[in-house]
């Protein structure tokens, strides 16, 4: 039964962080828009960029001095909780530094988001071994669907219906991390890296073409990213804050609803074909899609 936990949280957990990761943006993008205009975005995600490399690098550093990966994926929730709070109470109570807890906030919640995966997938990692990754990863990312279309369509409508207002949403977010930080408790401990001298991460992916396909690949999904979030963020602008809030939560919803049927038949197709093949589609599916949003347009 103890064998099972480690399965089992990593299970709980991706739906509790996705639902951390919509009620995040939503909040951080409908804050930030009513302070700045939308063509500070594009700023905002050269500043992000740098500022989640370093956060990454530093969670990397702690590991390679053998500090467990469970003990970071358990504290960092709790830390970000607690930042979290203080966010709020300075939006609530020291209102004058809006505009700059707003760009604080945008900062903080993306390398909470990435830092957050990150530990999550790395947890995954030592839990299931090559064969139970590729069988149950329809399953994981089917709980982020979960979690987003809770989020989405649970959680954002029910804090509307008792007023809940746009600063409240971060008191949620807290709690939220705080319950990832406890469920992670659960996971039996990894193994620290094996002694031994460190390896460039910069020559290992010289080294294997494997690594800078990704790499690429990551660099080519980012700028997709940037350029659609941007877009949206634009249009939304334009609108009310309520209506702000509303758009941005729907569009996640619906986007994880849509996104289910292929979550769905994800994990025989990597196991059947492997996983660069669905991979390598990726670009292809970004490309029909562009190109029909164009022509409605």
């Amino acid at each position: 039964m103890v064998h099972h936990c480690p399965h089992v949280s990593c299970l709980m957990c991706l739906p509790i962080s996705s639902s951390v990761t919509v009620l995040g943006s939503v909040t951080r993008d409908t804050i930030f828009l009513r302070v700045y205009d939308s063509r500070y975005i594009s700023h905002m995600v050269l500043v992000m960029s740098f500022a989640t490399a370093y956060a990454s690098t530093a969670i990397s550093q702690l590991q390679q001095r053998g500090v467990l990966a469970s003990t970071i994926a358990c504290a960092f929730p709790a830390v970000s909780s607690v930042v979290m709070l203080v966010f709020w109470g300075v939006l609530i109570h020291v209102p004058a530094l809006v505009h700059v807890t707003s760009i604080l906030l945008y900062m903080w919640v993306e390398i909470s988001g990435q830092l957050l995966a990150q530990q999550f997938w790395d947890t995954c990692s030592g839990a299931f071994n090559v064969t139970e990754s590729k069988q149950y990863f329809g399953a994981i990312t089917f709980g982020s669907t979960i979690g987003t279309l809770f989020a989405s369509f649970g959680l954002i409508p029910i804090m509307r219906t008792y007023d809940v207002s746009t600063e409240g949403t971060l008191v949620v977010v807290a709690l939220l991390q705080a319950t990832i930080g406890l469920s992670m408790l659960v996971v039996t401990p990894i193994p620290p890296p094996r002694g031994g001298p460190p390896t460039s991460v910069i020559s290992e992916i010289q080294r294997r073409s494997y690594l800078k396909h990704v790499c690429f690949f990551e660099f080519g999904a980012t700028v997709a990213r940037v350029f659609v979030d941007y877009s949206t963020l634009a249009i939304l602008g334009q609108y009310p804050e309520a209506t702000v809030k509303a758009a941005l939560g729907s569009i996640n919803g619906v986007q994880s609803f849509l996104m289910m049927p292929l979550q769905v038949v994800a994990g025989p197709l990597f196991t059947y074909f492997g996983v660069m093949y669905g991979i390598s589609t990726l670009p292809l599916a970004v490309l029909l899609f562009g190109v029909t949003t164009y022509m409605s347009s």
